[in-house]
């Protein structure tokens, strides 16, 4: 049965330069395709793009905005500076007279219940991460004192935040199954795998290029690239003549000519910013790295690489809750040795070996897709 469902994000779904856009836009493709009809709202500090919002308008019939704003006195509050900045959601003008479902895509978003021109059914929260969990793993991520302060407080807000929100909501999407494994609400908890609507490719390279995607303006995705380029970076340059490293980024609210000007000091690195396809970027890859040390949830530059054919070689952390085989499903590296170790076995090792490894991956993620998992989840309703 066809439902009206309003989406609430906390920023604008596309372009998809991260994996919580990617997680948001490829999902509202798929309630779109089982014929649903979606109005969006979207949080956002900066005015979007209108061919990002025609983009978006193939799978929302409606797009609302709501500007967001800080203030100083904000970091002084009770609540975590990510929920002040939306509290706009509760005056917005929702012309819609009922939603089925209204699903948010954090519990930062959750002001918008105090909207009085919002009615709906059920409410759906999809959880990301441990939003609290995740602060303190970005806080230890970071050199600077101020941001590390700021991490560590918002950690505690959104520890009280989030128990309220999951108390009040109807039903839980987790994106890890690790995190709903520890869910204190497993009667309305389930696990919605990150969606995936792109065809699953082979890879063939042999090329002994490796590839890292990332959000750059992320303290914990530089933190372990970095990690990689200082300690495991240099002994490959040494050992293989025609070895490179790929870097995809988005740079947020950074200014780019840092970031070039960071990396171009090393040899061997092609740095590309801000890149709506990446396509290309996997189609000359030979294998994907993920070396993050900090962070929770799921990592979808994991998940994508193995979409698109390459073998993950990632941390612990890197691979955690999707789910995967470690040596089976990917080659897990949490030290510089495990990292030249799993690199130099893709490298020098026979193609079907690195065939298995991806085979495997690819249908573990196939088994476990999201599209029947949402069907039986909107039916309910």
């Amino acid at each position: 049965m066809k439902k009206k469902i309003l989406l609430v994000c906390s920023q604008s779904p596309f372009p998809t330069f991260h994996g919580g856009a990617f997680d948001v836009f490829e999902r509202l493709k798929g309630l779109s395709q089982l014929g649903n009809s979606i109005d969006l709202v979207i949080t956002t500090k900066i005015k979007i793009n209108e061919d990002d919002i025609r983009e978006i308008k193939k799978y929302a019939e409606n797009i609302i905005i709501c500007k967001r704003e800080n203030k100083i006195i904000d970091l002084f509050s009770t609540n975590p500076l990510q929920y002040k900045s939306r509290e706009g959601l509760s005056k917005i003008r929702i012309s819609e007279l009922f939603y089925d479902i209204v699903i948010l895509e954090s519990e930062y978003l959750f002001s918008i219940i105090n909207n009085k021109t919002l009615k709906y059914n059920k409410l759906i929260v999809r959880i990301h991460n441990n939003e609290s969990q995740y602060f303190k793993q970005l806080a230890k991520s970071t050199l600077n004192i101020l941001k590390k302060l700021y991490y560590y407080s918002d950690a505690i807000k959104t520890k009280f935040l989030t128990e309220n929100v999951l108390k009040k909501a109807d039903r839980l999407w987790y994106i890890s199954n690790k995190e709903l494994d520890s869910s204190l609400y497993a009667n309305k908890s389930i696990w919605m795998p990150p969606p995936i609507n792109s065809e699953f490719k082979i890879n063939n390279n042999t090329n002994n290029t490796l590839l890292f995607i990332g959000s750059l303006f992320m303290d914990n995705n530089t933190q372990g690239l970095d990690w990689f380029i200082n300690n495991v970076h240099p002994i490959l340059i040494n050992k293989y003549e025609n070895y490179k490293l790929i870097v995809v980024g988005g740079t947020g609210d950074l200014d780019k000519n840092q970031l070039i000007k960071k990396y171009s000091k090393y040899s061997k690195i092609e740095l590309y910013l801000n890149q709506k396809n990446l396509d290309a970027f996997y189609e000359k890859s030979t294998a994907f790295i993920n070396p993050m040390f900090h962070g929770s949830g799921v990592k979808l530059k994991s998940i994508n690489a193995i979409v698109n054919g390459l073998p993950l070689i990632s941390t612990e952390i890197g691979a955690e809750g999707i789910g995967l085989t470690e040596n089976k499903m990917f080659l897990k590296a949490n030290s510089t040795e495990e990292f030249i170790y799993a690199i130099d076995y893709l490298f020098n090792t026979d193609h079907n070996n690195k065939e298995m490894i991806i085979d495997s991956a690819q249908k573990y993620l196939k088994t476990n897709h999201y599209t029947n998992i949402l069907k039986k989840e909107l039916n309910a309703y």
